[in-house]
């Protein structure tokens, strides 16, 4: 047992999220504008260019500069999307000492997310989340997300979740296959030990879905939620923020965007 639970999850890039610049420097330094983030060495873009450093001797000091939009604790993957980012620019500056493929490698030294964005945008992540196979959805719709103000800790979500709990009656393979069509089953196994650990998320999953009469999921492990629909109306909370958002992609060789990454 090495603390990990297996995993099989669809996960796929959307437009919302933080940016990042990065630049040369005397000294390495990490700042940021919006919500505080730690900014030691406990910062997982710290820790991609320790990685990067150490595997590839790169010796350059670096300064990243983060535009902090994704809540912590949200289930929004932030953390992890700002370590790959790293990861790739780190890469970029150095003159591409490292292909794609060993790149994502690194990356599940960073955390079991990582991996995954490095994938064309939408993906399986299997084993623990390090393991990735590509898939192209065959849909165009908005996304909207319920950004509410509980963060939530996501070891202590999967260590309180049991397979028993399992909401899953349709096989993974279907599931899929349903989802790139455009078919929303919206299953979320995390859920339940989520909404044991902090009440207030079902309270707040009920709310939403009786204000916009519409399903909505969880996150990943928590705390915010999402809602595919075709609705043209933005959708608008006094009680929570709504974010209208949709899905990007990335071509090999190129990350989801270049707009104010490199100085």
């Amino acid at each position: 047992m090495d603390g990990y639970h297996e995993i099989a999850s669809l996960l796929h890039a959307i437009s919302f999220g933080d940016s990042i610049e990065v630049s040369f420097a005397d000294r390495d330094k990490l700042t940021f504008e919006g919500e505080e983030i730690p900014i030691d060495d406990s910062n997982l873009i710290m820790k991609a260019l320790y990685l990067f450093r150490r595997e590839r001797s790169f010796s350059q000091h670096i300064h990243f500069h983060i535009k902090k939009k994704i809540p912590i604790g949200s289930g929004l993957g932030g953390g992890s999307s700002n370590a790959a980012t790293a990861l790739w620019a780190l890469n970029e500056l150095s003159g591409k000492r490292v292909k794609e493929n060993q790149l994502q490698v690194l990356a599940a030294q960073l955390g079991s997310d990582v991996p995954f964005f490095f994938s064309t945008g939408c993906g399986l992540c299997t084993g623990r989340g390090e393991k990735v196979q590509n898939y192209v959805i065959n849909w165009s719709l908005p996304i909207f997300l319920a950004l509410v103000n509980t963060p939530v800790d996501t070891k202590r979500v999967y260590s309180f979740y049991q397979k028993k709990q399992s909401a899953i009656s349709i096989p993974t393979s279907q599931l899929l296959q349903d989802y790139v069509k455009g078919i929303f089953h919206r299953v979320n196994d995390l859920e339940s030990a989520a909404f044991f650990l902090y009440p207030s998320l079902k309270g707040e999953k009920e709310h939403l879905q009786k204000m916009f009469s519409k399903t909505f999921s969880m996150t990943g492990s928590g705390g915010s939620f999402f809602c595919i629909s075709n609705q043209e109306q933005d959708f608008f909370s006094k009680r929570t923020k709504i974010v209208k958002t949709s899905c990007i992609s990335r071509k090999v060789g190129e990350w989801y965007s270049l707009n104010d990454i490199f100085v």
